[in-house]
């Protein structure tokens, strides 16, 4: 019977492992006109991306990349690869301004498109200059999730509380 109780246990956290996996495939990255100069990529397995883009020297630019989420959670922008004299006018996420950094700015946003905008002006230091930046989406777990591993977890302290009870045989 315990040997079937923990069997049962490990089932179900097998189970709420398959579903955690399941929540990073809610998320996608476009880049509309992406060519190999400008372009993104997202993988759902690694719930993260990049993007990039090339620009000719003292040329302006202003890239428009869509993010969609199918869950709510967090995204965070990180802006590198920036050459010097490269200036940009307007760094937004939904209208939101975030910085150039190592450390990256997080936003906490619900399911829907958002719209990140790049826009400014290559240095005229080199013959072309180029940017690239990353994305990593965080989901928030669903309430069934939630419930899915308060249980699972119930179950194994359960299993391991458990003790058999052996009925003692007297004669009178």
């Amino acid at each position: 019977m315990r040997k079937f109780t923990f069997v049962t246990a490990a089932a179900g956290m097998a189970a709420l492992a398959f579903t955690a996996t399941q929540a990073n495939a809610a998320a996608t990255i476009s880049c509309p006109g992406g060519d190999i100069y400008h372009g993104c990529s997202f993988s759902d397995v690694a719930a993260s991306g990049s993007f990039f883009d090339q620009i000719a020297k003292n040329a302006s630019f202003d890239d428009i990349f869509l993010v969609t989420l199918a869950k709510a959670g967090d995204v965070t922008i990180t802006l590198t690869n920036t050459p010097v004299g490269m200036t940009f006018s307007s760094l937004l996420f939904d209208g939101n301004p975030f910085t150039v950094g190592v450390t990256g700015t997080t936003f906490n946003v619900g399911a829907g498109t958002y719209q990140l905008r790049l826009a400014g002006t290559a240095g005229p230091a080199t013959a072309t200059s180029s940017y690239s930046g990353t994305i990593n989406y965080n989901p928030v777990p669903e309430p069934a999730t939630w419930a899915l591993m308060i249980l699972g977890f119930g179950a194994v302290a359960g299993a391991l509380r458990y003790r058999r009870r052996e009925t003692a045989v007297r004669f009178a």
